[in-house]
């Protein structure tokens, strides 16, 4: 039997946008340990700039790093993107409950099973993706010119 979910409220915040950012990085190895399981969030403009495919694709990147992460997308630029997304399996997503697509965001989440975050924490990391780093970089300089 899968263990129960830990509330998205007790989860280190840490600020994803993109899947990259992912590689490399150490999965937590003692998932008692809750605090440090991140719960990744997405900047406002993330679902806007980016759109649904790359929300839904970004939430299984999460969900195959450590099975107890969770991607919480942000949708207070984007609430039609969010509603759609929803609507194609997303499972957490942020709206600040004063914005006026909130009732309208929060009764699909309870339909399909997803929650709707009301505050947003203070990021405790923001993770980035690595710049590539070539080991030839000195040889390619040495190299003759081929013309």
């Amino acid at each position: 039997m899968a263990s129960p979910r830990p509330n998205l409220e007790d989860l280190h915040p840490v600020g994803l946008r993109f899947a990259a950012a992912l590689d490399g990085r150490e999965q937590e190895q003692e998932s008692a340990n809750v605090a440090a399981v991140p719960a990744f969030w997405t900047p406002a403009d993330a679902l806007r700039d980016l759109g649904v495919d790359w929300a839904l694709t970004l939430q299984q990147a999460v969900a195959d790093w450590h099975p107890d992460s969770v991607l919480v997308v942000d949708a207070s630029e984007a609430p039609g993107f969010t509603l759609q997304a929803l609507e194609q399996g997303l499972k957490a997503t942020f709206m600040p409950e004063d914005d006026p697509a909130y009732a309208d965001l929060n009764s699909a989440a309870v339909r399909l099973g997803a929650s709707v975050l009301t505050r947003r924490p203070v990021m405790q990391a923001h993770w980035t993706p690595a710049l590539p780093r070539s080991r030839r970089r000195g040889l390619a300089y040495a190299a003759p010119h081929p013309n």
